[in-house]
């Protein structure tokens, strides 16, 4: 399992923890475009507060962990806290351009996303 599959089985769970409490607290709620919309603003903020939290201040998320995965700069050092941050920032960009950052892997010739490449910054398997 991939540790971006990890992650988001993570958020997921977290998120539908919070489904489920919500659920008890206005248990007749209907379900509305609106509750549609907020739901799903919900889960884009919880995914972007997990990796910015996991990734700036603890150097790893869950799935990455579990795969055994390191964020290394590309002189193979482990990134300092402002590279981290600004590794997480421009995943936002590279996500939030639709997705044109993450498909630029398909024609880069390292494999490299806009993130890695504005971060200098990569994910490496541990050795």
């Amino acid at each position: 399992m991939g540790t971006g599959v990890i992650d988001g089985v993570v958020v997921a769970s977290a998120a539908g923890l919070l489904g489920v409490v919500a659920h008890r607290i206005v248990p007749k709620a209907l379900i509305t475009k609106p509750l549609l919309l907020a739901a799903t603003a919900i889960l884009v903020i919880l995914w972007a507060a997990y990796q910015y939290i996991l990734q700036v201040y603890a150097g790893a998320t869950v799935g990455m962990v579990l795969t055994k995965t390191r964020l290394r700069t590309f002189k193979g050092a482990f990134p300092k806290w402002e590279q981290r941050r600004n590794r997480v920032l421009a995943f936002y960009l590279s996500a939030g351009s639709l997705a044109m950052g993450l498909l630029w892997a398909l024609v880069d010739v390292d494999k490299l996303c806009w993130h890695d490449r504005i971060s200098r910054t990569y994910l490496s398997s541990h050795e």
